[in-house]
């Protein structure tokens, strides 16, 4: 057996290659799975693979960022790619293997032949080390290129390299060494493959020079416990002008955030709430004074400043002292945490814009969803909060929940035990709902909210609500 790890920051990818993998090669063993590249430095580590099936962008990382960070490679690759033209060209005379999105079932057997075929060659290892040293090497004296010879691979420096030569249907290159090695393809393909090597070369080198650049503050990119995600704090804006830049008033607040249940308290677009903070708006301003109308529209006065490296904002006004530490803060949301994990408010700019741009169709259907929060009892006046990514006891575990939509009326999930699903979908009521019918059942919600960066629903007898955003 093929002992594989699968790393894809696109949960959809992850299950449509686990179901491909279980039905056409049953000589792969899937030991582990990873979203990131931090999770996938540590799977590797753990389980030491005899293959990685490994996409190109990882999140804001690439693929070049995980092979970096490894000691040695001593597992094949099979690159998951969505670039077409000549970058596709060049991976099949590279080093490595690829599989182009959406994999093919045909294509996905021929791979994984391939590594059965070359598992025990030496080959494979040399073709593997030289890419490694590209990735590691900023300078192109440094870099080379895997060239096939009609002897095999060979490995030429790309400092060495002069020039590419056709004579006939035969190709050749030159050297600074006067070295004229006839080549096993054609110029065409010779310049595709140079092209994309520079191209990875260059990709590793702005990689790194990125990091060192927009490296984020240690406090600002700690881990949420639990979900394997970061905070979404701006580490590339000034935390300052984001704060002062908004009036800002409650979007959702919640109360014993740290236990469970968690409850709401306030949600704008709901009725029956047991707060009112309707008539709540806070202003911070760039020389530490800071405004809030109460709930009950009284005005008051006071001072506020961050504290412990810009991850914890602290007010003072006549009411008390109140520290809270950041959650999110970006120009168009505000969330944080009560010291001591008492309250949670959720805050976006007052007159806030919603985009809707496209029409609902299209609002749906541009991209993948995932849950951000889910609550149960919504009718009530105090619905439970059993999802939200960093509330680490949350009662429910949606990190692996993934929907899409798409244009031609087909639909496709993946719940939470990474089971995916396969359906078609519809409007209902003037675009007012939507409609699901899938192989576990027909499901219809109203919708809430739909924008080019939120949809929010409701089921139609009021009890379970929904919070998704992109991934």
């Amino acid at each position: 057996m093929i002992r594989t790890v699968l790393v894809d920051d696109e949960r959809a990818s992850i299950g449509i290659l686990k179901n491909l993998l279980k039905a056409h090669c049953p000589e792969i063993e899937i030991i582990g799975e990873a979203a990131s590249v931090h999770a996938a430095l540590e799977v590797i580590h753990a389980c030491s693979p005899d293959l990685l099936l490994l996409d190109i962008a990882i999140n804001n990382e690439n693929a070049f960022d995980l092979l970096n960070g490894l000691d040695k490679i001593e597992f094949q690759i099979i690159f998951v790619t969505a670039w077409n033209d000549h970058a596709i060209e060049a991976f099949k005379y590279s080093a490595v293997d690829y599989l182009l999105k959406p994999v093919d079932a045909a294509d996905l057997q021929r791979a994984i032949k391939k590594v059965v075929k070359r598992s025990h060659e030496k080959e494979v290892i040399d073709n593997l080390k030289v890419l490694q040293e590209n990735i590691q090497a900023l300078q192109i004296s440094q870099q080379k290129m895997a060239v096939p010879t009609m002897q095999g691979l060979s490995f030429i420096p790309l400092k060495d390299i002069v020039r590419l030569e056709a004579k006939g249907p035969c190709s050749f290159l030159l050297t600074v060494a006067l070295y004229r090695g006839k080549l096993a393809e054609t110029l065409f393909k010779m310049k595709q493959l140079l092209t994309f090597t520079l191209f990875c070369c260059s990709l590793a080198a702005i990689t790194s020079c990125s990091k060192s650049i927009n490296e984020p503050k240690e406090a600002l990119s700690q881990k949420t416990s639990g979900t394997g995600k970061s905070n979404r704090i701006s580490t590339t804006s000034d935390l300052t002008d984001l704060l002062t830049g908004q009036t800002w008033v409650y979007y959702e607040y919640f109360t014993d955030f740290n236990n469970n249940p968690t409850n709401l308290v306030w949600k704008t677009n709901k009725t029956g709430n047991s707060l009112n903070l309707s008539l709540n708006q806070v202003q911070f301003y760039s020389n530490g004074n800071y405004t809030e109308i109460t709930e009950n529209g009284i005005t008051l006065n006071g001072t506020w400043a961050f504290l412990n490296n810009q991850t914890q904002v602290q007010v003072n006004n006549p009411l008390g002292i109140f520290v809270s530490t950041i959650q999110e803060l970006t120009s168009n949301r505000y969330e944080w945490l009560q010291s001591g994990g008492g309250n949670y408010g959720v805050m976006v700019p007052k007159n806030q814009v919603i985009d809707t741009t496209g029409g609902r169709l299209q609002l749906l259907t541009s991209k993948p969803w995932v849950y951000t929060e889910y609550f149960t009892n919504f009718n009530q006046s105090n619905p439970s909060l059993i999802w939200k990514p960093n509330k680490t006891n949350s009662p429910l575990n949606l990190s692996q929940n993934w929907v899409k939509f798409e244009t031609n009326g087909t639909y496709t999930e993946i719940d939470q035990n990474g089971t995916v699903y396969n359906g078609t979908w519809t409007f209902l009521n003037n675009q007012t709902q939507v409609r699901v019918f899938s192989p576990v059942g027909t499901f219809t919600s109203t919708i809430q909210t739909l924008s080019t960066d939120r949809y929010e629903w409701l089921t139609p007898d009021g009890v379970t609500y929904g919070e998704m955003v992109h991934p």
